[in-house]
Formats: C-alpha cells, structure tokens, sequence
C-alpha cells in the first residue's frame, strides 16, 4: 500500500486571525480597530485620535527549526506504523499601535502576555512564548498626512511545534524464493 503522509502546521493567516482575537479581547478593543496588516485590499484608513492595532505573523530564521525528534508507533488494530517527525519554528508577531492610548495598550499588551490565562491560551494552540527574543515595546511619532501621530509597535516571539505524520502499512507478506546450481560433480 501507499503512503499516507498527514501534517499539523497552522498557516501564518490563521496566526494572524488568532492573534487578532486574542488582542481584541484581551484589550477590550473592537473589532474593527484590530486589523490584519498588509491587507490584499489595502488598509482602512482611520483617525489621528482613534486607537487601532495592526498584526502579523512572520517566520523567523533560527537554528532551532534543524532539529528534528522523530518517533514510530505501532497500531495492532489497523497492523500500521506511523512515523512522526516534528520540530519547532519561531514566530515573530508584530504588533502596531495608533491612537492617543497607542503607549499604554502596547505596554499593557506586553503584560497581559506573561500571564498564565495567556499562556494557556498559547500552550492550547500550539504556541510558547520566548520571553528572551521578545523586543520592549518601542513608542514614536510617525507623519501621516502631514500630521504626528502616536505610534507604539512590539515585537513578540512564539515557538511553534510543526508535526509531520508518515503513516505504513506494514508488509503483509512475502514470497522469497532461493535457487541453487548445482556444481558439476557434486553430490
């Protein structure tokens, strides 16, 4: 029989989305001041004294994607084994504030990510926050339209397991056949 080759890897749109939810809730923004960055259709535009937050999900080069722990089961019923090969990548999520409260969400943000419902929230879909890599959040001024406005962005980093399943039936017979020659002479 074939190969069955199965995979559990989130795609970096549905982090987006997740993330979104995750940030609308936890400050208590509505939903259309949270936006995805880089929209296909462009970005809605908003204004100078109105809070919004943009994300998005990247892939970060690290070294600890290289390592892979692999692992093989045996099911008796289905007479399969499947091979299991998983490891980790790095997420970098980047956060961007506007607003008048664009410092004091991006800190709060900051925060509210150590505590333990958010980890759990994180654990449950696949994530790990590294608090070493995460950057503190950065507060500036960016001209938009000929006007200063409040900018606040944060870096933060997740590792994310990628697991992919090998599934093989094993050999469910064989038919070998050994042939001699027989030596002149011999007996």
């Amino acid at each position: 029989g074939c190969d069955v080759v199965q995979s559990e890897i989130t795609s970096l749109s549905s982090f987006d989305l997740l993330f979104a939810d995750f940030i609308q809730e936890k400050l208590e923004l509505q939903g259309d001041k949270v936006l995805i960055s880089f929209s296909e259709e462009g970005q809605k535009s908003s204004k100078i004294n109105e809070n919004i937050c943009y994300v998005k999900t990247f892939i970060e080069q690290d070294q600890v994607n290289l390592f892979k722990n692999r692992g093989k089961e045996y099911d008796s019923k289905t007479e399969q084994v499947t091979f299991t090969q998983s490891a980790m990548r790095t997420l970098m999520l980047q956060v961007v504030f506007y607003g008048p409260d664009s410092d004091r969400l991006c800190t709060l943000l900051n925060e509210l990510v150590y505590t333990n419902n958010s980890k759990e929230f994180f654990y449950k879909n696949g994530l790990a926050l590294i608090p070493d890599r995460t950057s503190f959040p950065y507060f500036t001024k960016e001209m938009v339209n000929s006007r200063w406005w409040n900018r606040a962005d944060l870096k933060l980093y997740f590792y994310n397991s990628v697991v992919v399943k090998e599934v093989t039936p094993i050999i469910d017979g064989y038919n070998i056949i050994i042939k001699t020659d027989k030596l002149e002479g011999s007996t």
